[in-house]
């Protein structure tokens, strides 16, 4: 079972998309970690969920970590 097939595709040039740069080492450590999230919540999923991918957890790992910093300052 995977997604839902989505009716009105987008193309990979319809998104917006940011850079940056990190060592090797960090890149692996953040994919290992993104990776291990995704795992965990497709395992957690209900039926008929949709299967969460890694920019879905990427997204919100940014997300969190901009709202945890904001309350630290």
């Amino acid at each position: 079972m995977g997604r839902r097939p989505v009716q009105d595709k987008k193309t990979p040039s319809e998104y917006p998309q940011i850079a940056f740069r990190l060592s090797k080492g960090d890149k692996d450590r953040i994919s290992d970690g993104i990776e291990e999230v995704q795992n965990l919540l497709n395992k957690r999923r209900k039926d008929g969920e949709p299967f969460v991918n890694k920019n879905d957890v990427f997204k919100w790992a940014i997300e969190e970590g901009l709202k945890s910093l904001r309350r630290a300052k």
